[in-house]
């Protein structure tokens, strides 16, 4: 073949390339994309157009669209404003942002650990989707032609977690803190007792952006002897500050897992101050993982905030402490001995130490340390500690009543049960849905708005979340939901039971056994 003839050949499929694109834009330009259509719940309109035999648009299994009341819910207090990102990782969008990460908080809700099961878990509920805002049409034909066929559902189920790969961290975090901003607008009352800690999030050394650490075991061999193990870990480390009485998370960074968490002590403060109120937070409670004499004193004095916070083995303000174990009592040094049901507790109280040399203006090079107060523990659970191995608890608090600062660490345990347990065990925070950076933190970060919007919700379904917990709830709802069925009729839908189906359309069960057909008739005006 000549040259010639092969440059034709190549103009020829160059110019229909450039035909089969122009066609392509123009019905693109063309083409009438669906708006995000919300179904309106309405019994009575539904039920009377069955009852004539008008018919219906949809009907479907209720499973979780018996949880359409949260949705209204989110809906009613503009929680998807907070969704509504820029999505500057997308050249062009045929859905919008907050539509495709409310469909993923739904998989939270649901608790699908895989991103392989959304198919048949997620995008198999057409009535939680159409609660979701997708319509018929979607979920029947999917979104665009390009995957028509190929996949079941109105989008891929690899769809969701690309989006939340494209967010950047201020968008997810901007995000994040507009939720929680929320919770203040619509009236929640913060406890002023907050708790600020930092858990694992681990992960595969393939994760794209994951930080490593190296730890050690130690074990005994057959012998006896002490045999150090080295394990490296890898993944991320999540920093939450949380409400130990109200149990809502105030505000979240996550780091690499190597990192310290020290230095983002006034970071996440400041942060939770922005969300929720300057004076929100009275008290701090955090463990000795941000032990900082100079951040301490600037928490206190700059900010006004109160603190307990154990203290290590060998600072010298651990030894002052300690050596007053047999000193009677006076002024600045108080005793005081309870009972638990664990057994006797003793703790001591010493006002005004100062050899807690950080424990200053962090901004003058030489400073003298200013006076702090601490609690030592001598006797637990009516184990007595032996000298030198007391606990000591450094705090701005009054000590007088050793057991009053007692008491309040001992709420610190809850961010432990009831935040960082139940977002990895309930929440399943921790499943993953891409090993990459951006989309573990989108996940991270939206499964933690829809922890809070779960508390804040105070209908009767959502008092039974927040006082159980998700996973209690998942299967109670579902029971509930065993009988029903949606119908969808023109923009508006209704959950009824399979007997009130039957007297909707002229054919009563004979032997009822969940409802009434008198009340049932009453109540829908029929």
């Amino acid at each position: 073949m000549s040259p010639s003839v092969k440059k034709a050949k190549k103009r020829t499929a160059a110019l229909r390339r450039a035909a089969k694109q122009a066609k392509r834009k123009r019905l693109g330009r063309e083409r009438r994309y669906v708006a995000w259509k919300h179904l309106t719940r309405n019994q009575k309109e539904v039920a009377r157009r069955l009852a004539h035999g008008e018919g219906c648009d949809y009907v479907h299994d209720g499973s979780w669209g018996f949880f359409d009341r949260f949705m209204i819910f989110l809906k009613g207090i503009n929680y998807l404003a907070t969704l509504s990102l820029d999505g500057e990782g997308y050249a062009r969008r045929m859905i919008t942002i907050a539509k495709l990460l409310l469909t993923y908080q739904a998989r939270v809700l649901l608790g699908i650990d895989s991103v392989n099961k959304i198919p048949h878990m997620l995008f198999g509920d057409i009535g939680l989707l159409m609660t979701l805002g997708w319509t018929a049409i979607q979920i029947k034909q999917g979104v665009c032609k390009r995957g028509k066929g190929k996949h079941n559902g109105p989008i891929h189920k690899d769809t969701l977690p690309d989006c939340l790969q494209r967010l950047g961290a201020e968008e997810i975090t901007q995000c994040l803190n507009n939720g929680i901003k929320l919770l203040r607008k619509i009236g929640i009352r913060f406890s002023g007792v907050f708790a600020l800690d930092a858990t694992d999030l681990k992960t595969t050394a393939k994760c794209k952006g994951r930080g490593a650490k190296r730890i050690e075991h130690k074990n005994r061999d057959k012998e006896g002897n002490v045999v150090v193990i080295p394990e490296m870990v890898y993944g991320f480390k999540l920093l939450l500050v949380f409400d130990v009485l109200r149990r809502y998370v105030v505000a979240a960074k996550m780091l690499q897992i190597q990192e310290s968490e020290n230095p983002h002590l006034l970071e996440m403060v400041d942060q939770a101050r922005k969300n929720i109120g300057r004076d929100a937070i009275r008290l701090l409670l955090v463990d000795r993982g941000f032990l900082d004499g100079g951040r301490l004193w600037e928490l206190k004095y700059k900010r006004g905030i109160d603190f307990v916070i154990p203290a290590k083995t060998d600072m010298a303000v651990s030894k002052d402490i300690r050596g007053m174990r047999d000193l009677p009592q006076d002024e600045s040094l108080h005793r005081q001995q309870w009972q638990t049901e664990q057994g006797t507790v003793r703790g001591v109280g010493v006002a005004g130490l100062t050899t807690f040399d950080a424990y200053h203006d962090p901004k003058p090079k030489r400073a003298e340390a200013e006076p702090i107060n601490a609690v030592m523990v001598t006797c637990w659970a009516g184990h007595e500690y032996k000298p030198g191995q007391e606990k000591v608890f450094l705090t701005s608090l009054d000590v007088r009543t050793p057991r009053e600062v007692m008491d309040r660490y001992d709420l610190r345990s809850l961010i432990e049960n009831c935040g960082n347990r139940d977002l990895k065990q309930g929440w399943l925070i921790n499943k993953y849905p891409k090993k990459q950076v951006d989309a573990i933190r989108a996940h991270v970060y939206l499964t933690i708005g829809m922890f809070n919007m779960t508390l804040a919700y105070r209908s009767e379904e959502g008092e039974e979340i927040a006082q159980e917990c998700i996973r209690r709830y998942r299967l109670k709802t579902m029971a509930q939901a065993r009988h029903k069925c949606m119908i969808v009729c023109g923009d508006h839908y209704a959950i009824f039971d399979l007997e009130e189906l039957m007297m909707l359309v002229g054919q009563p069960v004979r032997c009822p056994m969940r409802t009434d057909e008198e009340q049932f008739r009453k109540l829908h005006g029929l």
